[in-house]
C-alpha cells in the first residue's frame, strides 16, 4: 500500500479520535452524572476523560499498526497473538468508551486498600510476638 493512502487513513483516524475524545471529555459530566460544583474538579474530570479516551484510540492505533498487513490480506493465519494484544485491546476498548480514568482510579484504590490491609495484619502479627 502506498504511503499516501496510509497518511490519509492516519489523518482521518486521528481527526476522528481527537473529535470523539473531545466530545467524551466535554460531556463527561453528563455521561457520568457528576454533581460536584467544584470548578477545578469539573475541569479535571473533563481532562481525564479526554486523555483516557485518547489513550484508548492510541492503543487501538498501535494494535492496528501491528495487524495492518493482515487486515489488507485475507487473514492472519500465521500471526502470533499474545497477552499484549488482549490487554491492549481491553484498555483500548475501555479508553474509547470513556472508562479508563475510573478503571485506573479503581485499580490504584484497590492497591492502596490492599496495602493498608497487609500493613494492618503485619502490625497485628508483630504485636502478638
Amino acid at each position: 500500500m502506498s504511503n499516501c493512502v496510509y497518511i490519509v487513513v492516519a489523518v482521518v483516524y486521528w481527526t476522528a479520535a481527537v473529535v470523539i475524545s473531545g466530545l467524551i471529555g466535554w460531556n463527561a459530566l453528563k455521561i457520568f452524572s457528576v454533581t460536584e460544583t467544584n470548578k477545578p474538579m469539573l475541569w479535571q474530570q473533563r481532562w481525564t476523560n479526554f486523555v483516557g479516551a485518547l489513550t484508548g484510540w492510541l492503543l487501538l492505533w498501535l494494535l492496528g499498526l501491528r495487524y495492518w498487513d493482515c487486515m489488507l490480506q485475507s487473514g492472519c493465519l500465521y500471526e502470533v497473538r499474545g497477552l499484549w494484544d488482549v490487554v491492549g485491546g481491553f484498555f483500548a476498548f475501555i479508553g474509547i468508551a470513556g472508562y479508563l480514568p475510573y478503571t485506573v482510579i479503581g485499580f490504584v484504590n484497590g492497591v492502596f486498600e490492599t496495602g493498608k490491609l497487609i500493613a494492618a495484619r503485619l502490625a497485628g502479627a508483630l504485636r502478638e510476638k
